[in-house]
């Protein structure tokens, strides 16, 4: 049973602030499940609004805001890599593993990555997050 989850960019999005998650304001998960930047829930809790922005369920006030730890690490991980030098405006569509770095789909038809290990972006996710699946999974059943 394949047990991966699968991101997109919308789940690297802070679905308040509509800014990209960040190490510097890691992303948190509420006890039903969604997650915000951490600055977000605190924004909230110090309006002493105790409810899911998106689902409208009750937390605790008393509630200690945890990092999603699975996020945080795909972050971690993506952070690594820079965006496409010779097009910025196109940047982020695929990622070239041997330069650590992503590439626009003009760079793709060239020689400049020609023989290098090469990935769509949601790929690259997708194995970052299967990862950290199975490293969590190892650890329960020891």
């Amino acid at each position: 049973m394949d047990k991966s989850i699968k991101l997109n960019k919308d789940d690297l999005i802070d679905p308040v602030s509509y800014k990209n998650f960040d190490i510097s304001d890691p992303p948190c998960t509420l006890p039903c499940g969604h997650s915000f930047a951490k600055s977000t829930l605190e924004n909230l809790k110090n309006m002493k609004s105790y409810k899911c922005p998106t689902c409208k369920v009750a937390f605790p006030s008393t509630l200690q805001i945890q990092k999603n730890q699975l996020l945080v690490h795909a972050l971690e991980n993506i952070k690594s890599y820079q965006p496409c030098k010779d097009h910025p405006e196109k940047a982020g569509k695929f990622a070239c593993m041997e330069e650590k770095q992503f590439f626009c789909e003009i760079c793709l038809c060239s020689d400049k990555h020609s023989g290098h290990e090469k990935m769509p972006v949601e790929d690259l996710m997708e194995k970052v997050t299967k990862s950290k699946v199975k490293l969590a999974e190892t650890v329960k059943m020891v």
